[in-house]
């Protein structure tokens, strides 16, 4: 899913399937985008369908066909008369499209949010004639036991819990951007640990990727990264402390490009903060000198 979300970030991008005029354009045309997006797109239309009836579609569709030749709508079909619904519709804008979209979430109560998708480039400059695609996005709201689906561009949903993040296990392809009343929501479930909505690491994993992404693309101000990643400082998963170190990096590319020496500094004592909690968890105790967690 990430070399997925990041190949397919880029306008030198391209859909999954693609038209085969002559058999040696087929080294061309099944890359990583063709191999790593296609994975991660079955992978979300398993999750939509849920995996037994995914499955049962699967075995419908290889016992009709066997010892034969078939085609991908026959896939589509097989597995929309299992599941009762049209799995070609939904299947077709992510796999004869290109990119991916950001969904953009705001709250408008306690309980209804409203939802807001386009189109996702790394460079964050996309043009009206990029965004033409309305993808059908499983919203998978963790918190929320009914199955949301946004349709199109701009919806409401009513949810069960003022408290909920999108995209629950990072199933669908795509990012999520937050307004920062939510961001911050999220930042104290992640303090909560394993008695939080986020107890799972691949929604925490999940939450910086998407933070520090639109913090590149530049639709997402880097201070609300730096807020996600001081919620962390109790953090105890090894590779989620390999990712936030990762992310640090990223983060100190950022602000030195802006080349303002007082937000540099900051930033550099905000990381040595950081630094010794992670001495203090897997092993050493000593504190670096001037380094405070109320700096940024």
């Amino acid at each position: 899913m990430p070399r997925a979300l990041t190949l397919d970030a880029l306008r030198s991008s391209h859909p999954i399937e693609v038209a085969v005029g002559e058999a040696e354009e087929i080294r061309q045309i099944f890359d990583a985008i063709s191999y790593t997006k296609g994975a991660s797109v079955i992978r979300m239309l398993s999750s939509w369908l849920g995996v037994d009836v995914f499955l049962a579609g699967i075995r419908r569709y290889l016992h009709r066909h066997k010892y034969q030749n078939a085609k991908t709508l026959d896939l589509w079909n097989a597995l929309s008369e299992e599941a009762g619904v049209d799995v070609g519709v939904f299947m077709h804008l992510w796999t004869k499209r290109v990119g991916y979209p950001v969904v953009d979430v705001v709250s408008l109560d306690e309980v209804t949010i409203e939802v807001r998708q386009s189109r996702y480039l790394s460079t964050g400059d996309v043009a009206e004639s990029e965004d033409e695609t309305t993808w059908w996005i499983p919203l998978n709201i963790a918190s929320s036991p009914s199955a949301l689906t946004l349709t199109d561009k701009t919806n409401t949903f009513k949810l069960s819990s003022s408290v909920f993040k999108l995209n629950a296990r990072q199933t669908g392809l795509y990012r999520v951007n937050y307004s920062i009343d939510i961001l911050k929501t999220l930042a104290e479930e992640i303090k909560k640990g394993k008695d939080g909505i986020l107890s799972d690491p691949t929604d925490r994993i999940g939450l910086l990727s998407d933070a520090a992404s639109l913090s590149v693309s530049g639709q997402k101000k880097t201070s609300g990264l730096l807020e996600l990643l001081r919620a962390f400082e109790k953090e105890e998963n090894y590779f989620l402390s390999l990712f936030r170190h990762d992310l640090l990096l990223l983060t100190d590319w950022l602000i030195h490009s802006s080349d303002l020496q007082r937000m540099v500094q900051n930033f550099r004592n905000f990381v040595e903060y950081l630094v010794c909690l992670v001495r203090t968890t897997y092993g050493g105790s000593r504190r670096l000198e001037g380094s405070s967690p109320a700096l940024i």
